[in-house]
C-alpha cells in the first residue's frame, strides 16, 4: 500500500540522495511508514554540489522521491506550470492515497489531479493560513494569489474525506473541514529540558541582570522567507539597545535574505550584537542553541502552529509572539504582540527583560505547556488520522480490484 505525499518543502539532490532543507528528514516520514509501507513525496527537488551543514537525507527505504521543478514564488511557479501539471498528473494516477500538505500549489494541483482521475482516498493536513503568509509578495501578484490560494484551501478543507490541522481550533474557524476532522501539531520534540539547564539559565539570567553579561535573545526559522518577520524583530531589537538594554541577538536559520537581514543589521549600528549561527541540525544542535538564550521570540507576521516556538518552550524558554496564527494557543496574552509592530516588540522585550522572575514564571508555564505536544500524546491523534487515512486508501485498492 503506497501513500504520495504533496509538500510545498524543498529538497536538494545532492551526493548521498536527497537532502531535506529544514525539518524533513527521513525520521520526518516515520510516522506515515508505520501505515503505509512505501512513502513517495511529491516536492520541488533542486541539484546541489554538495549537502550543506545542516542539511538531512531524506529519502532512505520505503521513501523515495517525486521531483518537480525547483520554481521559487509566483512567477516561478507559472513559468513552470505546464510541466509541474503534468508531473504531477502522473505521480497522483499511481497513487493509492494522496496526503496534501497544504496551503501550496503543489497540493492545490494534486488536489485538481485526484479530483480529475477519481481519486477519492485523499487527505490534508492544514500547516497554516495562506492569506497571512502570501502578505509580504510583490504589490502586483500579492491580492489575487492571496485570494487563491485562500479560495483553493478552502475548498479543499470541505471537500477532503479527512483533515488534520495543526492548531486546536484557530485554522479550523477559518477553514472549517467537510468530513472527519483531527488536530495535531507536526512537532518533533525531544526530551524536556532538564532541571541542570534550567538551573544554569536562571543563574545565567540573573547575571545579566547584574550587567555581568548580555540578555541573550533569539529566533529560530527559515530565512528564504520573510514570514517569522526576522526584519522586525532586528528592528525591535535596535530600539532597545538605544533604550540602553545590554544584550545580544542571533538569528539561526538559512535562505536568501539572510543578506538583506545582514545590511539590515549594519544599518540599524547592531550588528556587533547579531549574531547568524546559520542553519542548525535538528535536535542536538537546536537544542544546545535555545539553551543558550534567556528569551525567545517568534513575532512572526503568519504561522500554523510554530515548531520552533513549541520546542523552546520545551527547553523551558521564556517567549514573546504574535498574535498570527496559533500562537495564542500556545502562550498567554501579556506575552503576545501584533505582527508587523517593532515598536510594540521592543516595548514588550524591555518590558520582560525588566522582570527576572516574571520570567522564571514564564519559563516553567511553557514547559507545562509543550508537555501537551509531548510526541506520546501527539501519537494517538496521529496515529487515529493515518489510520482512518489507510481504511480509505483500502477501499479505494478494494474498488480498482472490483472494477
Amino acid at each position: 500500500m503506497g501513500l504520495l505525499i504533496a509538500s510545498e518543502a524543498h529538497f536538494r539532490l545532492a551526493p548521498g540522495g536527497v537532502w531535506a532543507e529544514g525539518p524533513e528528514s527521513y525520521e520526518f516520514w516515520e510516522p506515515y511508514r508505520e501505515f503505509f509501507p512505501e512513502v513517495r513525496v511529491l516536492a520541488r527537488v533542486g541539484l546541489a554540489p554538495e549537502p550543506a551543514p545542516g542539511w538531512a537525507r531524506s529519502e532512505g527505504p520505503g521513501v523515495r522521491f517525486d521531483g518537480l521543478p525547483d520554481y521559487r514564488g509566483p512567477w516561478g511557479y507559472l513559468a513552470s506550470l505546464g510541466a509541474l501539471r503534468a508531473r504531477v498528473e502522473r505521480a497522483v494516477q499511481g497513487a493509492d492515497a494522496l496526503l496534501l500538505r497544504a496551503p501550496g500549489a503543489i497540493a492545490y494541483l494534486a488536489f485538481g489531479a485526484a479530483r480529475r482521475l477519481g481519486l477519492d482516498a485523499y487527505a490534508v493536513e492544514v500547516l497554516g493560513d495562506p492569506f497571512d503568509s502570501l502578505a509580504g509578495e510583490s504589490l502586483v501578484v500579492a491580492p489575487a494569489a492571496r485570494r487563491w490560494s485562500r479560495r483553493r484551501l478552502g475548498e479543499l478543507c470541505r471537500r477532503a474525506p479527512l483533515a488534520s490541522y495543526v492548531t486546536r481550533r484557530q485554522l479550523q474557524q477559518g477553514y472549517p473541514p467537510g468530513g472527519e476532522s483531527f488536530w495535531c501539531s507536526d512537532a518533533r520534540l525531544g526530551a524536556p529540558a532538564p532541571a541542570a539547564v534550567r538551573a544554569r539559565r536562571r543563574e545565567r539570567l540573573w547575571q545579566a541582570v547584574g550587567r555581568e553579561r548580555p540578555f541573550e535573545l533569539g529566533m529560530l526559522g527559515s530565512l528564504d522567507r520573510l514570514y517569522k518577520a526576522p526584519e522586525v524583530h532586528l528592528a525591535a531589537v535596535a530600539r532597545c539597545r538605544r533604550r540602553g538594554i545590554h544584550l545580544r541577538f542571533s538569528i539561526a536559520g538559512e535562505g536568501r535574505q539572510r543578506p538583506g537581514l545582514e545590511r539590515l543589521a549594519r544599518q540599524l549600528g547592531i550588528s556587533d550584537i547579531v549574531r547568524f549561527p546559520g542553519r542548525l541540525a535538528p535536535g542536538a544542535a537546536v537544542e544546545s542553541f535555545l539553551d543558550s538564550l534567556d528569551l525567545f521570540l517568534q513575532a512572526s507576521r503568519t504561522e500554523g502552529l510554530p515548531r520552533s516556538l513549541v520546542e523552546a518552550m520545551n527547553r523551558g524558554l521564556p517567549a514573546i509572539g504574535s498574535t498570527a496564527g496559533g500562537i495564542p494557543e500556545l502562550l498567554k496574552p501579556e506575552w503576545l504582540v501584533e505582527p508587523g509592530s517593532a515598536a510594540a516588540l521592543g516595548a514588550l522585550i524591555e518590558r520582560a527583560l525588566s522582570d527576572p522572575q516574571n520570567l522564571e514564571r514564564a519559563s516553567a508555564l511553557n514547559l507545562e505547556t509543550a508537555a501537551q505536544y509531548n510526541p506520546r500524546r501527539l501519537a494517538g491523534r496521529r496515529r487515529s488520522f493515518l489510520g482512518a487515512l489507510r481504511d480509505l486508501a483500502e477501499r479505494e485498492v478494494a474498488r480498482r480490484v472490483a472494477a
